[in-house]
Order: C-alpha cells, then structure tokens, then sequence
C-alpha cells in the first residue's frame, strides 16, 4: 500500500483504484496504511473518496485517524461520514 502512495503523474488515479482493494483487510494496520496511502496521493486519492469515508467509520481509532487525515491531504474539505462514537 505504501508503495502505491507514492505513485505521481498518470500512475496515481489507478494507485487509488488499487488501493481500494486492500481497504477490506482484517487487520487494522493494513487499513490504516491504506488511508495514508491514498492520502499521500493528493488530489488523485480523490478517486477513492468511498472508501475513506467507510474508513472513517472503522472500528478501530487508528483506521479512523488515518482516514481523517487521508481527507484532509486530498484536498479541500472531503465531507465523510460522522465516525464512531458520534465525533
């Protein structure tokens, strides 16, 4: 996943797509990193804007956060979904 966060120029838009596959993953950290994956992508994480906003609402704290900051990277205000716990 990180790996296909750096992808820049034409590559990005299909990083984005192919890091939407790993965002069903059992573990957490995989999910996280595919957050901050997309988010390092900049604009082009845009592309994957649905599945950070199931990400935001991820049961565990450190998907969420990645997920939040992912939004705040991709560009303006991303509106995501209210997370768990209603914040």
């Amino acid at each position: 996943a990180a790996a296909l966060g750096r992808a820049k120029g034409n590559l990005a838009v299909p990083a984005a797509k192919a890091l939407v596959a790993f965002a069903d993953d059992s573990e957490p950290q995989v999910r996280a990193e595919v957050a901050t994956s997309i988010g390092a992508l900049g604009v082009a994480g845009r592309e994957a804007a649905p599945t950070l906003q199931a990400l935001v609402a991820d049961k565990d704290a450190s998907v969420r956060a990645a997920a939040r900051k992912a939004a705040r990277d991709i560009g303006p205000p991303l509106q995501l979904g209210r997370e768990r716990g209603g914040k």
